[in-house]
């Protein structure tokens, strides 16, 4: 298992952005997360019930501003995808995911 994931953004069908994110670290955060909210944490808990697993985190931008419910999909090793919907209203998570993509 490679200790990196791969996550994209897409913006309008296209790959605007692509980076590795440490598992570990990403594990960490999400686990803290789980911990300080612990009363509203369904996206750091599935994420990191997906993480072993997580090959590729993607973000469509395009797709997520015509939905009353954002997502990001995961593609795991097994080549199965997961959606794991992000509300709006989760503006940490919104935040951690939106850094990923900055340089």
């Amino acid at each position: 298992m490679r200790d990196e994931i791969i996550a994209r953004r897409i913006v309008k069908g296209e790959i605007v952005s692509e980076v590795e994110l440490s598992r570990d670290n990403l594990q960490q955060l999400m686990d803290t997360i789980k911990d300080i909210y612990y009363d509203d944490n369904s996206v750091s808990s599935a994420l990191s019930q997906y993480l072993p697993d997580i090959k590729k985190i993607t973000v469509n931008e395009t797709r997520n501003a015509d939905k009353e419910n954002p997502s990001i999909f995961c593609t795991l090793s097994d080549g199965k995808n997961v959606e794991i919907i992000v509300r709006r209203r989760h503006t940490i998570m919104w935040a951690i995911i939106n850094k990923w993509f900055c340089e």
